[in-house]
């Protein structure tokens, strides 16, 4: 089923399930976000993606990511821009700045809502470029690929993702996932040859049989062929090894 909504003037048929922040982006309209993932379900723990709802002259505001259209929403106006939305940005950016003001994610966020400079730094304010801002994504995308070996774990100043005890995980298989998706690159990661080193774990990584260059790590191959059936054959050539051999087979057919 499809509601009619207005976002920002432009009315659009809203499908049942969606969410505010997708069915806007989906008519061109971006909403800024700090923990939406697309791979992964919505938290609304960073309330930067709010807008405000009008519905039956009643107006309030939302986060976006985790407002999911039902029939009852049917009429209701969203407006992405407004002045109580801008505010309500430019209130959570620059509390984040103060704890963070060096990220650049937070400083170019800052910039899209009009926040200045944050007027008083936090006491515990991280001034690394590379901060980690507890958006949580290291965590919930290492759960959702089956693996659960990091969590935002302390509190308060502290609070950051991290492995058990800060020691090497045993459910860690060096997939890097956590340490590509981070946004701010929080995560170390050192590749050297065939080592991947990560959470203060180190992998061996499986050679490409053409070009030598390192795939994945053995334990993610084994996680992979365990869980979801992947052959071990499949792990022979790199994606782009793959690709040259495709494209010279569909070179030697054409020349038939």
């Amino acid at each position: 089923m499809a509601y009619k909504i207005k976002i920002d003037g432009k009315e659009t048929d809203a499908e049942e399930g969606a969410t505010l922040l997708d069915e806007a982006l989906k008519i061109g309209i971006r909403i800024p976000a700090i923990c939406k993932h697309p791979g992964l379900g919505p938290i609304g723990s960073c309330r930067m993606c709010v807008v405000e709802i009008k519905k039956d002259d009643k107006s309030r505001l939302a986060t976006s990511c985790n407002h999911v259209i039902r029939e009852k929403d049917t009429g209701m106006e969203v407006f992405t821009d407004s002045e109580r939305v801008i505010s309500k940005r430019r209130e959570v950016i620059e509390k984040m700045r103060s704890r963070w003001p060096n990220v650049k994610l937070l400083k170019d966020l800052a910039a899209q809502c009009g926040a200045g400079e944050p007027g008083e730094r936090h006491p515990d304010a991280d001034l690394a470029f590379n901060a980690c801002i507890h958006c949580g994504i290291c965590a919930r995308i290492c759960d959702a690929l089956g693996h659960h070996a990091i969590s935002l774990a302390d509190r308060a100043a502290e609070k950051t993702g991290k492995t058990p005890f800060c020691e090497a995980s045993k459910d860690c298989v060096g997939c890097a996932a956590c340490h590509r998706n981070c946004p701010t690159g929080a995560i170390e990661m050192n590749e050297t040859g065939s080592k991947r080193t990560i959470w203060n774990r180190e992998f061996d990584l499986i050679p490409c049989s053409s070009c030598g260059r390192g795939l994945i790590t053995r334990e993610q191959a084994a996680f992979l062929r365990t869980s979801k059936g992947f052959s071990e054959a499949y792990f022979d050539k790199c994606d782009a090894c793959k690709r040259t051999d495709v494209a010279g087979t569909i070179s030697r057919i054409s020349k038939w």
